[in-house]
């Protein structure tokens, strides 16, 4: 009887310890990403569009996706994008 309780216990423990760890690992990789979303978004605003909402629904739709095409990159960096991603355009 005792080694059930324990074993219970145990199990109990690390299936706790288990969820942890992957709530953790999963909100620092959100995390990153939306890091990463932001500094482009910030690139994108310092040198190509005049606002932050366009700025950043630019950088959310490309990094999640191949872009809308409903906001698009002045002229000069189109060039650019097209070199390195080649279906940007």
């Amino acid at each position: 009887m005792i080694f059930v309780r324990e074993a219970s216990a145990a199990v109990v423990l690390v299936t706790l310890t288990l969820s942890l760890q992957c709530a953790g690992m999963a909100a620092d990789i959100v995390a990153l990403h939306v890091l990463q979303i932001l500094l482009w978004a910030g690139f994108y605003r310092w040198l190509c569009f005049p606002l932050w909402e366009s700025a950043f629904y630019f950088s959310t739709s490309s990094y999640a996706t191949v872009g809308y095409g409903d906001v698009v990159l002045p002229w000069m960096w189109r060039a650019w994008v097209r070199w390195k991603v080649p279906s940007a355009c």
